[in-house]
């Protein structure tokens, strides 16, 4: 070892990852494979679900439609709209819910190749 802490002849990188090359190139490789594939899967979760959500929401307001023209009085206009206002208000909220929990997983899914490549590392550093 020099007046660096370095071995002789180490470059940068692997002395970044330690002797034992715990975060060597192929480690660095995979984690970012894997989280690169992650990625595209979550993308087309999200995607489908961004899609589906569009799709019900159209499907709801045609719906709705349908039922206002069809009524027969302002009254069941009035109570029509009120409901489906509601209705409205209670889907928006799973939504929501959805997204959060979509959005968690995402992160987590994204995240965890590198985890496990660090904590590994860490285990035989």
């Amino acid at each position: 070892m020099n007046k660096t802490g370095r071995k002789p002849g180490n470059s940068d990188k692997e002395n970044a990852t330690g002797a034992d090359g715990a975060f060597g190139a192929g480690e660095m490789r995979q984690a970012f494979d894997k989280t690169v594939e992650n990625a595209q899967v979550l993308g087309a979760d999200v995607a489908m679900t961004s899609f589906n959500v569009l799709r019900e929401s159209a499907e709801a307001g045609l719906d709705q439609f349908k039922a206002l023209v069809a009524a027969r009085s302002m009254d069941e206009v009035v109570e029509l709209q009120g409901s489906f206002l509601r209705n409205q208000m209670d889907v928006a909220v799973r939504r929501a819910r959805d997204f959060q929990a979509l959005s968690e997983r995402a992160i987590n899914e994204l995240v965890r190749p590198l985890q496990d490549m660090f904590t590994a590392g860490l285990k035989h550093g």
